[in-house]
């Protein structure tokens, strides 16, 4: 294992882009300079992030639970509402203009549009990941942290500028989103809604009726009894707001990025799956979640303490 030491082992909380401005022949600076790394870095970084995944599995997998929860309870709701509105269904859906201008303007067999774009957010978060895993010298124009390192008395000087790993990047995201569910559970939970989607209302009318289908019925799109606010917005929102904080400098992601996110909004409004309440509220939601959870930087990880293989982020051996 290498040897680090404090003294020559120079954490930076915050690179700001004036640190890019005032060394613009640096090679990581430089789209010209993106080259895939050896397989010893890759080894080093992907150790790295395990070595940071078995410190911070609980936030990843607390999300993973509060996804489950969310389900459950808007299964429940959907059998509450069976039972207090019986096999009629729901009253009529409330009068919104979101919906009134949006309506129609997408085909109904276009309803995987909300899914798609949700997803083509979550690529590109996963994209991120394997960014930092394979290519060395990426502009991602974030924050980053210079590591200086002396391998002896005589020895020059090795600097590498490394970007967040991706571990806390996923840990500030499951954390808006464990946080984020809860407090949708608690909005639907006591509020009943008439849902404006056609599959909530006769003919399509299916609410749950056994404690085993509540637990067990499994639906992304589809269920009824979950309008405030839109799980669809938070997820959709936190995927953006990762790509915008941690690769702003690669314009054609962020671009992409926040035409997916207006894409899924208006797709939402257009096939009915939720009133503009619930969109807006999931909005202001998430970007204050975000706000208050800490932001990530490689100095949060104590070097000298995780446990990594041979070799270094140069992709040196012993």
């Amino acid at each position: 294992m290498p040897f680090y030491d404090a003294s020559i082992l120079r954490r930076q909380q915050e690179v700001s882009r004036s640190y890019y401005s005032n060394h613009r022949n640096r090679a990581w600076d430089s789209w010209k300079a993106i080259r895939c790394k050896k397989w010893k870095e890759i080894e080093w970084q992907g150790r790295l992030e395990w070595a940071l995944l078995k410190q911070e599995w609980k936030w990843i997998a607390m999300f993973f639970v509060a996804e489950y929860f969310n389900l459950i309870m808007h299964n429940f709701v959907y059998w509450l509402e069976g039972k207090m509105w019986g096999a009629s269904g729901p009253p009529p859906p409330l009068i919104d203009l979101g919906i009134i201008a949006f309506a129609g303007i997408f085909p109904l067999s276009y309803s995987w549009l909300v899914g798609f774009f949700l997803y083509l957010l979550i690529g590109m978060v996963l994209i991120l990941c394997l960014g930092r895993l394979l290519l060395n010298n990426v502009p991602w124009g974030c924050p980053e942290t210079v590591l200086e390192k002396r391998e002896g008395e005589t020895a020059a000087l090795r600097t590498c500028c490394i970007p967040v790993p991706f571990v806390y990047i996923c840990k500030r995201a499951c954390q808006v989103l464990t946080i984020g569910l809860v407090l949708r559970v608690l909005s639907f939970l006591f509020t009943l809604e008439p849902n404006p989607a056609d599959y909530c209302h006769p003919p399509f009318w299916d609410p749950p009726d056994a404690l085993l289908e509540i637990l067990g019925r499994i639906e992304i799109v589809g269920s009824c009894g979950d309008l405030l606010f839109s799980a669809h917005t938070l997820h959709a929102m936190a995927m953006m707001l990762t790509v915008l904080r941690h690769a702003p400098g690669l314009y054609l992601v962020t671009g992409l990025a926040v035409a997916s996110m207006v894409m899924v909004v208006i797709s939402m409004l257009a096939f009915k799956n939720h009133y503009s309440h619930d969109i807006v509220t999931a909005i202001y939601t998430s970007v204050l979640l975000w706000m208050l959870t800490p932001e990530p930087t490689v100095a949060d990880c104590d070097l000298l303490k995780v446990e990594l293989p041979p070799g270094d982020m140069w992709g040196g051996g012993r």
